[in-house]
């Protein structure tokens, strides 16, 4: 597996959609060191890192960092998560893990407690770095990038899956101008007790006309495009959380969702402009397409 240094769309709390595929077979890896559930996965490289967890046995969350090395198909343990969570989002940028949000154990036994935290995780290094907080607690959604859902489609002049209503304008984030906001914010005097949005292309447009530039840019007339339905979310999330809050989120995208970043500029965060982004990102999926 091959993590994606660039992907220019990045929604907190937005889970990814399923995809259907042929399977030839299962094959039995080694088990976790550590028995545990309600875990998120990243991949770097030929490596999968797990994180999170929830303990059977206390039912209190972990916090763990497992790596399993798919070349020597063995398990290693790497430092824990600085604050023990479950229900974490994670996004992989440059090599880098990005942990947002989760639940942690409530002070009064009446219901899990939200996080506001972000974490960048490097593996190179097995260190944690904490980031700019999240403008709002939440956990059981998922950060995703519409790279694997639009830029492989883009390439091959297939169908890229979309949710709600093509049509309607719709704000994107190239994700190294987050990162690059959200280091910013960690460190700038004036950012604390204040509301930000990160870095985008203030020339906001619809669904179908980011795809229009993404599909001309792979060489291609125009967008194909298909919308994900409600009802397979609702299936999909019988298993998995995180589809089940992308429903809640649908409104973001069943009607125009404008976000204005022009404040963040007087901190000296910067946007990359829109075409120079989908053009970064395609050349990232060549680079790593399957022969």
């Amino acid at each position: 597996m091959t993590s994606r240094a660039f992907s220019f769309c990045a929604i907190l709390a937005l889970a990814a959609t399923p995809r259907l595929g042929a399977q030839n077979a299962w094959n039995m890896a080694p088990p976790l060191p550590t028995p545990m559930g309600e875990t998120e996965g990243a991949a770097v490289g030929n490596k999968l890192y797990v994180m999170a967890g929830l303990s059977p046995a206390t039912g209190r969350p972990i916090g763990a960092v497992y790596v399993f090395d798919t070349s020597t198909n063995a398990w290693t343990t790497r430092n824990p998560m600085l604050l023990p969570a479950h229900h974490i989002m994670t996004a992989v940028l440059n090599g880098k893990i990005y942990v947002f949000g989760g639940f942690t154990s409530p002070k009064e036994f009446a219901a899990w407690q939200p996080l506001n935290n972000s974490w960048e995780y490097d593996p190179a290094t097995d260190r944690w770095k904490a980031l700019a907080a999240l403008p709002t607690p939440r956990g059981a959604g998922q950060a995703v990038n519409l790279g694997d859902q639009a830029m492989r489609a883009a390439l091959a002049g297939g169908k890229a899956q979309v949710l709600g209503d093509p049509e309607h304008l719709h704000t994107c984030s190239y994700i190294p101008d987050i990162a690059a906001g959200l280091a910013i914010l960690g460190e700038h005097p004036d950012a604390p007790g204040k509301v930000w949005h990160l870095p985008n292309d203030p020339r906001t447009r619809t669904t179908r006309q980011l795809l229009d530039l993404a599909y001309q840019a792979a060489g291609h007339p125009r967008a194909r495009i298909q919308r994900v339905p409600v009802l397979a979310l609702r299936a999909f999330g019988l298993f998995k959380p995180g589809a089940r809050e992308t429903i809640e989120m649908l409104y973001e995208f069943d009607r125009p969702f404008v976000v204005d970043s022009f404040r963040i500029t007087a901190l000296g965060a910067r946007h990359t402009p829109l075409e120079q982004a989908i053009e970064a990102t395609l050349a990232s999926y060549r680079e790593g397409a399957p022969s």
